[in-house]
């Protein structure tokens, strides 16, 4: 949870970066989406980790 957090906040200080940058309308929406995209990606990839792990141990899946 601590990384979680840790993430949180270098997210925060990315985005008040980008907001100083004066972005236009347009590259807000794209950086919104591309976060959106990262965080699924990032979220697929441990449910995948995670269905791997159950499968090396026969655990059944929830």
């Amino acid at each position: 949870q601590l990384a979680r957090f840790d993430y949180e906040y270098q997210d925060q200080l990315l985005e008040r970066q980008f907001l100083q940058l004066q972005p236009t309308d347009q590259q807000i929406e794209f950086s919104k989406n591309l976060y959106k995209f990262y965080y699924e990606y990032q979220t697929a990839k441990k449910e995948l980790i995670e269905l791997k792990h159950r499968i090396q141990c026969n655990y059944p899946t929830q």
